[in-house]
């Protein structure tokens, strides 16, 4: 229940942080904060996996307009910011 900052989120992916991070939504993006209110990732990304943080690891969807896709394509990203796989897996 500690305030963390001064930022105002539309969402909170997780139930409070997990390995010191937690996701947010703003301006209609995905990033991640730490326990301080600070960026780790700034909000870049469309939406975020329920399964959330694995390790160091998450996966993301990105919106796309392909038809080649049923629902939009998911990657996946590290806790540094790297993205490790495009968003090409449905």
């Amino acid at each position: 229940g500690r305030i963390v900052g001064d930022k105002i989120f539309s969402k909170i992916k997780e139930r409070g942080f997990k390995n010191g991070v937690t996701f947010v939504k703003s301006d209609d993006k995905w990033g991640i904060i730490d326990t301080n209110g600070n960026f780790v990732i700034k909000p870049q990304f469309d939406e975020i996996s329920h399964v959330g943080l694995i390790d160091d690891y998450f996966f993301f969807e990105e919106e796309s307009e392909d038809e080649r896709y049923d629902q939009d394509p998911a990657g996946v990203a590290a806790l540094d910011g790297r993205i490790l796989i495009k968003p090409v897996l449905e």
